[in-house]
């Protein structure tokens, strides 16, 4: 029946949510980490995952309950992301001595190679299949 298959589905998001977190902070703090000491950051992960974890903690219990509402959640989700974004820069600041260029640097960096990568893969298969 439906009901059972949704229960189900519950009970293993409530298994599976907490493990996803941790991975995704751990992701995410190694490589802010990696990017920080490139931007000549003076902290370590451990640092850096605890200043991560101490925003991100409370903002994912903020985003959960603005999200239940309907058209107030839309509209707040922007300036959430904004605030979050903040923060973050603040938390690098804090755990590797950066400067507010270089910690937004850290931020913007695996985006910027995303689009550049992105960018020359369609310009070479843009040329391959052009000269064929």
């Amino acid at each position: 029946t439906p009901n059972a298959f949704i229960i189900i589905l519950t009970m293993i998001s409530y298994v599976t949510a907490p493990i996803v977190a941790f991975l995704n902070l751990a992701l995410s703090g190694g490589i802010q980490n990696l990017l920080a000491r490139f931007f000549g950051g003076g902290g370590n992960f451990k640092r850096t995952a605890y200043a991560l974890s101490a925003f991100l903690a409370p903002m994912a219990v903020v985003t959960s309950l603005v999200a239940i509402v309907p058209v107030a959640g839309g509209c707040l989700s922007f300036p959430l992301g904004i605030y979050s974004f903040i923060l973050n820069v603040r938390a690098l600041k804090a755990s590797h001595s950066l400067t507010n260029g270089a910690a937004i640097g850290v931020l913007l960096a695996p985006s910027i190679l995303v689009i550049i990568f992105g960018c020359l893969f369609l310009f070479m298969s843009g040329t391959s299949l052009s000269s064929s």
